[in-house]
């Protein structure tokens, strides 16, 4: 055996209990992060990747190790942007007492840029979710297509798969979206 070389012992059924406890350590992770594609939120410990801050030149370092670093996400946010001319924008965290409150709260922080804005704030822990749509959004986006796609994320969550969950939502919004822009 050369050096650096692993010895796995248990066979399958270690790798499964490694595999979940992984998972679980990534969801713990996850419940502890922040923003994607929205500006940072300076009052909480939190930290953001800013897609619309990136592009008017404006950076903020984030928090260490407190990043959103999921390619499914990042690719349905770039998606969506293109395709309807939205702000997407995705929180996970804690969203306290009131989550409706808070992720309203976050949606205005996104400043003048709220009213094209669509977030997705998840609180994987408490098990909630909401979606706010900034006023222009809104003609986009009904209440009906939201609870849609908060419906396919909920029971892809059920699964375990948090990233694919919001990425799957954005896109059925994104469909929903793109449909009512041509009946109108």
């Amino acid at each position: 055996m050369a050096p650096g070389d692993q010895v796995t012992a248990g066979g399958p059924a270690r790798a499964d209990h490694e595999a979940a406890q992984q998972q679980t350590d990534r969801d713990q992770a996850v419940a502890e992060q922040g923003i994607l594609g929205a500006p940072p939120v300076a009052a909480h410990a939190q930290a953001a990747i800013s897609a619309p801050a990136a592009a008017a030149g404006t950076t903020t370092a984030p928090a260490p190790a407190a990043l959103i670093e999921s390619v499914q996400i990042r690719r349905a946010i770039t998606q969506a942007e293109k395709r309807t001319d939205l702000n997407w924008s995705v929180f996970i965290g804690t969203l306290g007492d009131n989550p409706r409150a808070q992720a309203e709260a976050r949606h205005a922080e996104l400043g003048p840029a709220a009213a094209k804005s669509v977030l997705i704030a998840v609180d994987p822990v408490s098990h909630r979710l909401e979606i706010v749509t900034g006023t222009h959004a809104r003609t986009l986006l009904d209440d009906r297509s939201c609870a849609l796609a908060a419906a396919s994320m909920t029971s892809t969550f059920a699964v375990r798969d948090l990233d694919g969950g919001i990425a799957y939502g954005i896109l059925a919004m994104v469909e929903h979206a793109r449909r009512n822009r041509r009946t109108t």
